[in-house]
């Protein structure tokens, strides 16, 4: 591994886990890949919310 990377591991539930497999393969990405973009753009500042937490909710 370069020197520059880390490694990062971490444990989901298998509901949770293929929630990642579906949402990454939706955009043709692996999961691996759809958890670096989440992290990127959480540390860019994005904020992410469940759809039905917001006031009003989703129809």
């Amino acid at each position: 591994m370069p020197k520059d990377r880390k490694m990062i591991r971490f444990l989901v539930s298998l509901e949770d886990a293929e929630k990642l497999e579906k949402e990454a393969q939706k955009l043709g990405i692996s999961v691996s890949a759809f958890i670096r973009l989440l992290i990127k753009q959480w540390s860019n500042g994005i904020k992410f919310e469940k759809r039905g937490d917001r006031e009003g909710g989703e129809k």
